[in-house]
Order: C-alpha cells, then structure tokens, then sequence
C-alpha cells in the first residue's frame, strides 16, 4: 500500500513541480525500475518515510505555488510526527527549511518550526513519562553508533545492497548522475535537491554503513528517479544522439 502509494504521491509531486508528461515518466520509471519496485515490498521505516515525505514536500509545493497557509501547516504537522517514528526522518524537516531558506522565507521557517518543535518534543515526554532512566540509556546507545565519515557514502556505489544481498541496477546509478545535473539550476529544481541534500547530510552523519541494511537508501530513491525523467526530458528527447 505504501509503495502504490509513493508512485502516486511521484505523480502528483513531479505535476505539481514540473509538467504531467514528465510526472508520467517519472511515476513509470518509480513503479518498475527493479530496484524499488522489491525495496518497496520490505517492511521497514524506510517505507513508511517515503510517501509521507513526498507528500510534505507536495504541500509545501502547493503553498509556495498558492500562497495557502493550510498547505504549509499541512506539511508542518506531517514533518513532526515523522520525528516521532523515527529521528533520522528530521530530514523532511530540514529539507523544508532548506527550500524556505533558500527562497528567504524566514517567517514561514519561524511558523513551520513553531508547529514541528512542540509535535517533536512528544518524544522526549513520552521518554521520560515511562522511563527516564531507559529512555536516556537508549537515546545515548544509538547515538554511539552514528559516526560522521565517507564510509557510508562510498558504499553506495561499492556495495549496492538491495536488503542483506547486491542487485547492481544502472538506472540507480544513472540517478547519481542525473541529479547532480540539475544544480546546474538550482532555483528551478531547488524542491528536489534541497530535499536531496537533507536527507544526504542525515545519511551521512547518522547511517552507519552495515551489510544487509539496505534500506537506508531507500529514501534517495523518489529524488533519483525525479532527477532521471527530467534528464530524459531535458537532454535525451532533445538530442538522443549526443546523450548516447
């Protein structure tokens, strides 16, 4: 459910950013690339995450686009509870204040938190209503497995686990490749690779590199597949020849 879900939530993402034609292949390729069509089948958080990010940052694309607040509450309330189900998908908040950021709106990054901040905090009270002394024991013992370094990063490339084994897909690498293509424009695309960049600085600091937890990459997926339909587009149709 989740993973119809993701395509759909693709769809209406890349249509509400860009065009319906490159909606269409973007969705396309998100439902049969190998890849994800199997990780979207794995019962993990990871899956969860994706579509309730890819509608966040949907809302937030209706309100820049609309200027109603109820879109930006929308995606606010989303990106709290997200908080709640697991730490590292602060990503889909950071990724909101990046885009704000980055188009200097700081009111609505003061509003946004100002609705994020107290959902987040339901953590630590729940924490500490049970079991304080468990609850800080536990918070510190998985903060010792997040180490910052490269090992993480170069392991998608070297080791493209699906789960626990390889599956070597080019259209995941290909994906590399494309987005790096489009901070050639980053005020066009800046929805998307500031999303990207969110969730890079979390894998980064925060994913230790461990055989047989695939997963973890999952949420780059949506952006890299986003990031290839718009190269088809882009480049491809306009000139097969010379993309070959």
């Amino acid at each position: 459910i989740f993973g119809l879900a993701s395509i759909l939530l693709v769809y209406l993402l890349v249509n509400e950013l860009y065009d319906p034609k490159t909606a269409l292949v973007s969705s396309l390729l998100y439902a049969t690339i190998p890849t994800i069509v199997i990780g979207s089948r794995i019962v993990q958080n990871e899956n969860f995450f994706i579509p309730m990010w890819l509608l966040a940052l949907f809302f937030v694309s209706k309100y820049l686009r609309t200027k109603k607040t109820v879109y930006r509450t929308l995606c606010a309330v989303i990106c709290g509870l997200l908080i709640l189900a697991k730490i590292p998908w602060i990503a889909a908040a950071g990724s909101i204040i990046l885009i704000f950021m980055y188009l200097k709106r700081y009111r609505d990054v003061f509003r946004f938190l100002s609705i994020v901040i107290p959902i987040a905090l339901l953590y630590f009270i729940y924490g500490f209503y049970y079991d304080s002394h468990l609850f800080l024991n536990l918070f510190g013992f998985q903060l010792n497995r997040y180490d910052v370094g490269f090992t993480s990063i170069f392991a998608l490339f070297q080791k493209p686990y699906l789960v626990d084994r390889f599956l070597t897909d080019g259209w995941i690498y290909f994906g590399w490749f494309a987005i790096l293509l489009l901070f050639g424009d980053i005020k066009k695309h800046c929805v998307i690779l500031f999303a990207f960049l969110s969730y890079f600085v979390v894998f980064l600091a925060g994913i230790p590199d461990e055989a047989g937890h695939g997963w973890y990459r999952y949420p780059f997926y949506p952006l890299l597949i986003i990031a290839t339909a718009l190269f088809i587009k882009e480049y491809f149709v306009k000139n097969p020849l010379l993309t070959f």
